[in-house]
């Protein structure tokens, strides 16, 4: 199962799945560790399957796993083994299931247990570090131990906690002493408080100023249909922000909607940022300043598509019909947020007018950090169990050769070209030497000081010197990764003009504005014969994955039809056979003060009501649920009791927690489907 078919693109997920089975099913973890410490699993390669098998489950980040007692037992025990493979997957093992030590004294003295409030005065970030507490110890559901478990998706509750987060100083997390382990813990936290950070600020900015100028809260979000594609997605319509109605306001329908396509508003809403559901509750409270309201969060979720962003609609019962602009995307939210999110889904029954999500206090936020940009790297750094190249990177060991060409060979060795190109800059020469020794080389200045420039020469210089020695080195192959696309380009710009052929280069990715001249080196214009059909084999696959997706898609409509349907309950005898059902399973005892015994007795009387008529099945709950007494079955020598006594108001109280608890199943289902 360890065979890259099964562990890479389509089947990863089901080969996790499948994991977790054999994870989950009884007794099992139990019993390999039993069998782990007795000697009785003996074969060359078993420990190293073990050790596989652990890594995969450790790095899904699933938290009962990262602590489950079983597993760090099936640890400590392999860290023993001399079968293939060991020492080196036990080091990765510590690296994924890194252990924290939460009793040390932090630098300065000041103890773990301290905190900081995140709207204290600013501090130095060395002064923060002193006073933050261990991770996993904060008052909201998203602060772990492992950032493994972390959900890279801020949550409500975390964005509306005041401490600052925890963020490991530069020399290293006080609480994990695996330095591997350490530098991915800090990469990944540092790396999404970019993105967490700037949220709060803004959020916390945008509500210093007065609604009408507010730029990224768009009022009156209302859902108006769902998605499927490219995943599940729930359609929002809000309204179009004061600011920006003043720059449309006198333009006409198609110029503005091209305003919000191709212009300023293309950044309004845009695909892959993050969006959050927001109300001041302190709205009214004129004498409260900024930073005491009280700014509630109730969903977050990130924008997958982004529809045909400016629509005109019409407003119902105006007369004559009013047309108004608004704006439509596609928000996927949480988990946690579907919970609330589909409490408003009876409301949709007018999908042209839409059920509204917050009240006139509040709106859809939309932050500007970009969760598209960071999200795949998180995510591979939670996936990693070693860092590469840590000698150097980590541990600060002496550089390696390289064991290309160019290792070993010194600046003297090159064209006399290249030499003048970088003499006249002492550290751009450094930097180019560099590349001769070192296996690993990082070049760092502000912008303008050449960085582009000498990895330019770099390139050519590794070019020049296996030219010269290609008979004696294997063919070298370089790699060149860009943040963006815009950077990439211009990288390969710098190159032509270099006069590097452009021949020697494959462009990977696409974009709607890569340069003509470099175009016709992209992968798809470079071979066009290469076969763009599947194989059996990816045939197959594509087939399975589309029947699945098929299925999932209309497992997930029913499923909100049926919580937009049902789960408001009523009175009537129909749903007293659904509920009554219900309550003998879960609350047997309030299920029997709120049935008929009496419709018919054992001598075959029926029961009749004041009218004469048999009485229904849901006479006693109709009139319960309208907060009625027991009627004809009520003895009035005796007061009320058990659920009987309930007031109306607290009657509706119970309904809405039965009503949920009810529905809990069908939402929990939607939620992984």
């Amino acid at each position: 199962m360890g065979g890259e078919v099964l562990t890479q693109g389509v089947y990863k997920e089901r080969t996790l799945r499948c994991f977790f089975s054999l994870y989950t099913a009884t007794d099992f973890m139990l019993k390999l560790t039993e069998q782990m410490i007795t000697g009785r699993i003996r074969g060359a390669k078993d420990h190293s399957t073990i050790a596989w098998f652990l890594l995969q489950l450790g790095k899904s980040g699933n938290e009962d796993v990262l602590n489950n007692h079983l597993v760090r037992n099936q640890i400590e025990f392999l860290k023993t083994s001399d079968q293939v493979g060991f020492p080196q997957l036990s080091n990765q093992l510590d690296v994924v299931f890194q252990t924290i030590i939460l009793d040390v004294k932090l630098k300065g003295g000041d103890s773990a247990g301290s905190k900081i409030d995140a709207t204290t005065v600013a501090v130095s970030l060395e002064d923060a570090q002193r006073t933050m507490r261990p991770p996993g110890t904060r008052d909201h559901d998203n602060d772990k131990e492992s950032f493994r478990a972390i959900s890279i998706i801020p949550t409500t509750s975390e964005l509306q906690c005041q401490e600052s987060a925890y963020l490991p100083s530069a020399n290293g997390s006080e609480f994990i002493d695996n330095a591997e382990a350490a530098t991915l813990d800090r990469q990944f936290r540092l790396m999404r408080e970019d993105l967490l950070g700037t949220v709060k600020e803004e959020l916390h900015t945008e509500f210093k100023i007065p609604s009408h100028k507010r730029r990224r809260v768009l009022p009156d979000p209302c859902i108006v249909n769902f998605g499927m594609k490219p995943e599940p997605h729930v359609v929002v319509r809000v309204s179009i922000p004061p600011r920006l109605q003043q720059r449309i306001r006198k333009m006409k329908n198609p110029e503005a909607s091209k305003f919000f396509d191709e212009g300023p508003g293309k950044r309004v809403l845009q695909k892959g940022t993050l969006v959050l559901l927001v109300h001041d509750a302190s709205a009214g409270t004129a004498h409260l300043k900024t930073k005491d309201r009280d700014i509630r969060i109730s969903a977050v979720g990130t924008i997958v598509e982004r529809l045909n962003p400016m629509k005109i609609v019409q407003i119902p019962g105006t007369d004559p019909v009013k047309q108004v602009r608004v704006l439509e995307v596609g928000v996927s939210f949480t988990s946690e947020s579907m919970r609330s999110i589909t409490q408003l889904l009876p409301s949709l029954k007018d999908r042209n007018v839409g059920t509204p999500m917050i009240g006139s206090n509040g709106g859809l936020f939309n932050a500007s950090a970009g969760i598209f940009s960071l999200a795949p790297i998180l995510k591979a750094l939670v996936k990693l169990d070693q860092v590469p190249m840590c000698d150097q990177t980590v541990n600060l060991n002496q550089p390696k050769l390289p064991l290309v060409a160019h290792g070993g060979k010194k600046f003297s060795d090159l064209s006399s070209t290249l030499q003048k190109a970088v003499t006249s800059d002492q550290s751009q020469q450094y930097a180019l030497e560099e590349i001769f020794k070192s296996n690993v080389v990082l070049v760092q200045g502000p912008p303008g000081t050449g960085k582009t420039y000498i990895g330019v020469q770099m390139v050519k210089a590794m070019l020049e010197l296996e030219k010269k020695l290609l008979s004696e080195c294997r063919p070298l192959r370089i790699l060149c990764l860009c943040y963006t696309n815009h950077a990439l380009d211009s990288f390969l710009l710098d190159l032509i003009k270099a006069g590097v052929p452009k021949n020697l280069f494959i462009r990977l990715g696409s974009s709607p504005k890569i340069d003509p001249s470099i175009k016709s080196r992209c992968l798809g214009e470079v071979d066009s014969s290469v076969s763009t059909k599947f194989g059996r084999q990816e045939n197959a696959a594509f087939g399975a994955i589309k029947r699945e997706s098929e299925v999932l898609e209309t497992r997930f409509k029913d499923l909100l039809k049926s919580i937009a349907e049902e789960s408001t309950w009523g009175k009537s005898d129909s749903w007293w056979q659904i509920i009554g059902e219900w309550l003998e399973e879960h609350y047997y005892e309030e299920h029997d003060q709120l049935y008929n015994f009496y419709g018919a007795d054992n001598d075959g009387f029926t029961r009749t009501g004041k009218d004469g008529k048999a009485l229904k099945n849901n006479y006693l709950w109709e009139r319960w649920f309208s907060g009625q007494g027991r009627g004809i079955f009520q003895d009035e020598k005796k007061e009320p009791t058990g659920i009987w006594e309930c007031s109306k108001s607290e009657r509706k109280c119970m309904v809405e927690r039965w009503n949920q608890e009810w529905i809990q199943p069908q939402v929990d289902l939607l939620e992984s489907t």
